[in-house]
């Protein structure tokens, strides 16, 4: 199977071309400029993760609002349903800080959901 896969992880967001076979091993990857382009292709074909970003619900704020929240760190693709059914289920109470943890250790991954703003 082939895929084109656009690496994230610097500037260059270089265009890979990824030929893999039916165990998802890469047999060929062309077009990464720097190394980190085919570990993160590597990443990418087996079990991709993406930063989640989404919002939950906050009581008592000054303006009845939602609280914009993402996690601290890149998080399986496979989990991103588990996640946002524990975000619907959640609510926190004002005031809020910018950084404070809302959900640590989601699905035990140990990567937290954080707050993405402050809320007096």
């Amino acid at each position: 199977m082939k895929m084109r896969i656009c690496c994230t992880t610097c500037p260059n967001e270089c265009e890979l071309d990824v030929e893999v076979d039916e165990n998802k091993h890469i047999i060929s990857a062309v077009g990464n400029k720097c190394p980190r382009g085919l570990t993160f292709a590597e990443k990418e074909v087996v079990d991709p993760e993406r930063v989640l970003a989404s919002t939950v619900r906050i009581d008592g704020a000054a303006h009845n609002c939602l609280l914009p929240v993402r996690t601290d760190a890149a998080l399986p693709l496979r989990l991103h349903f588990d996640v946002m059914r524990q975000l619907a289920a959640c609510a926190v109470s004002a005031p809020v800080k910018m950084g404070d943890v809302i959900l640590p250790d989601v699905c035990g991954t140990g990567i937290n959901v954080v707050a993405s703003r402050s809320i007096a």
